[in-house]
């Protein structure tokens, strides 16, 4: 029998201390993944009284594994689900009044955040498999009001990169062999090739 003391399960397995620290866009305030009730949460704390921290989110069954500060500097974006069924929502956190809204309350759809831009700091670039269960619709969605224009169909991409401006640059297709088109969209409207990447 070895004498060594074995590392506890909840070490190894357990949630961190704090995790994902990010400072908001205008450097104010300080943010972190941290539990509350044993379920990981954002807390927020302005940069010059780190001591003040307090839970944003309120979540008390799954864990916010990702979030992200919009250009406002007073809201946070992340992503939960419903008791696993893999159907994320995005919601956003108002940091200085505690209000959350789900920017996406459609059923059984699935959203993706895609982008954020200091250009359109209450805008957020979200994508819906609404249309189609095996395709995200790219999306503007208002922060403030929850408001969504379509800004381009999808029709067959894995995703779309886009600017600074919310312009769709390039589209990336899948083949049935592994590798990827980079398409460009034209003036007209169409698509044309930019680049094959092989399977590696």
């Amino acid at each position: 029998m070895s004498d060594r003391t074995l590392i506890p399960r909840k070490i190894l397995f357990g949630n961190p201390t704090r995790a994902l620290a990010k400072l908001s866009p205008d450097g104010r305030y300080l943010s972190y993944l941290a539990p509350l009730d044993g379920v990981m949460n954002v807390w927020v704390a302005p940069t010059d009284d780190l001591e003040s921290a307090k839970p944003i989110t309120q979540e008390r069954i799954r864990n916010v594994r990702f979030y992200e500060w919009a250009y406002t500097s007073r809201h946070i974006l992340y992503l939960q689900d419903a008791n696993g069924d893999e159907n994320w929502h995005v919601i956003c956190a108002d940091v200085e009044s505690g209000a959350a809204r789900d920017l996406t309350p459609l059923e059984g759809v699935n959203a993706q955040l895609n982008a954020i831009s200091r250009l359109f700091p209450e805008e957020a670039l979200i994508g819906l498999n609404d249309r189609n269960a095996q395709l995200h619709d790219l999306y503007r969605v208002n922060l403030l009001t929850g408001e969504r224009t379509l800004l381009q169909r999808n029709d067959g991409f894995a995703y779309f990169i886009t600017d600074d401006h919310y312009n769709v640059r390039l589209a990336v297709a899948p083949n049935i062999d592994g590798s990827m088109n980079v398409l460009q969209p034209d003036a007209q409207g169409s698509w044309q090739m930019w680049m094959h990447i092989p399977y590696e």
